[in-house]
């Protein structure tokens, strides 16, 4: 027998009970977040909170394809009760969802919630203990439910267990991997640290590099400091632990992003403050006595075009931008590198430039990402937008029309061919940030 419930405030903020029917897992305005929590210690159950929003693209998906599973419905409502809150706020929200509004900031503050959908999962004690993040499907959610109530994925747990030196050192990435998840960042730095400094450095080379632990260190990376052993194993052994890793570039990623920290990022916070330009010229000098020149040339050209693209100063960033590309060329062998690449040239370029000179530059430039990538089509759409931009209609109507057949799905690339096609802009600099 079907349970007649009504259904409220699917998109809304209010706190929802998941209640079981035949047609998966509905959720209904029931309750306070106080009163929730006094029936999960009355009945033993755990809590899961369904942080969405009204715009979540991915929540509205899991409405559709995983929350109506009949089976996953009875699987929740056995151990969980569920709720939901909606993180975003609308005019037409009415009085019990913004009966909420505080509940929703207090949860985003103290949990730091910046994904979204975010799923939260407490004790029947009221803690919190697990948490993730992103579209689920029906067996993903059904393993995020286990995952929760499994004390080897708890955080607290392995956390007491850590501090009381009770926890295997095997277990101890996976700590930090929650801590990080979990937004204790602070804590996880910590207990990385010591994972891969005290353990990981302490172990002979030939146990070292196994693409495990250089997974684990690589998760680590913000614990790492210039001048930890750590940091070695990528400035000096990087083809080999590219290698091993199976991700070409990632020495270089690693090493970049600790000089840059530690080198680039004071300085950059002291010349905001000081409503001044970096000293380019001395920081270049003081990475080049440190880590030698092809470091200090690469960072400083990075930092530079970064600087001045968040600056909105577009001539300066153009300038840099391909200055540094000429220099250093288009990285094609890593995901990472072309992305970087398509972005600045869409984002720069595209929008900012209408030197022809540049805007060819940049076409070759992209040409090499397509040879390399044949199927990124944000990469052709690229393309083809630099040919049209330069006046070459009918090569740009043909490299857009493979953009859009190899991604039907994405109506944004349908809209740039019509744009095309009759003869308007493809490209707004007012959704440039």
């Amino acid at each position: 027998m079907k349970h007649l419930l009504t259904l409220l405030l699917i998109t809304g903020q209010a706190l929802l009970v998941v209640a079981q029917t035949d047609h998966g897992i509905v959720f209904v305005q029931d309750r306070s977040w106080a009163q929730v929590l006094q029936q999960a210690k009355t009945e033993n159950k755990y809590i899961l909170v369904d942080c969405f929003a009204t715009w979540c693209v991915p929540c509205k998906k899991m409405d559709a394809e995983t929350f109506v599973d009949s089976a996953l419905a009875r699987q929740t409502s056995k151990r969980f009760i569920a709720v939901r809150v909606q993180m975003d706020r609308r005019n037409n929200d009415p009085k019990a969802v913004r009966d909420w509004y505080a509940q929703a900031h207090s949860f985003e503050q103290e949990y730091r919630i910046r994904e979204i959908p975010t799923f939260l999962f407490f004790t029947p004690g009221g803690v919190m203990v697990y948490r993730d993040a992103g579209f689920k499907d029906i067996a993903g959610f059904r393993r995020l439910l286990a995952d929760a109530q499994n004390p080897a994925k708890q955080y607290p747990i392995l956390l007491d267990r850590y501090r009381l030196h009770r926890l295997p050192y095997r277990q101890v990435p996976d700590l930090f991997v929650l801590l990080m998840r979990s937004h204790k960042d602070q804590l996880a730095d910590s207990v990385a640290h010591d994972y891969i400094e005290n353990y990981l450095m302490k172990k002979k080379p030939d146990s070292l590099y196994t693409k495990a632990n250089l997974d684990a260190i690589i998760t680590g990376v913000r614990s790492i400091h210039t001048m930890d052993k750590a940091f070695g194993l990528f400035f000096l052994h990087g083809g080999k632990v590219d290698s091993i890793n199976g991700r070409p570039g990632i020495s270089r990623q690693v090493t970049d992003y600790l000089i840059s920290r530690e080198m680039i990022l004071p300085e950059e916070a002291t010349a905001e403050n000081q409503a001044s330009v970096p000293d380019w010229d001395g920081m270049q000098v003081r990475i080049k006595a440190r880590f030698g020149s092809l470091y200090a040339d690469r960072i400083i050209a990075d930092a530079q075009v970064d600087w001045y693209k968040k600056k909105k100063d577009w001539p300066l960033a153009i300038r840099y931008f391909v200055r540094k590309t000429e220099i250093q060329g288009v990285d094609t062998t890593s995901l990472m590198g072309e992305f970087y690449t398509n972005n600045m040239i869409w984002s720069v370029i595209l929008f900012h430039c209408d030197d022809p000179v540049i805007l060819n530059k940049a076409l070759a430039w992209e040409k090499l990402i397509i040879h390399a990538w044949p199927t990124d089509w944000p990469a052709i759409d690229t393309y083809a937008c630099l040919l049209y931009k330069l006046g070459r209609k009918q090569e740009a109507l043909s490299w857009e029309k493979k953009a859009v057949d190899g991604s039907p799905r994405d109506t944004g690339l349908a809209a740039t061919y019509e744009k095309m096609r009759n003869g308007s802009l493809t490209w707004d600099t007012t959704d440039v940030k």
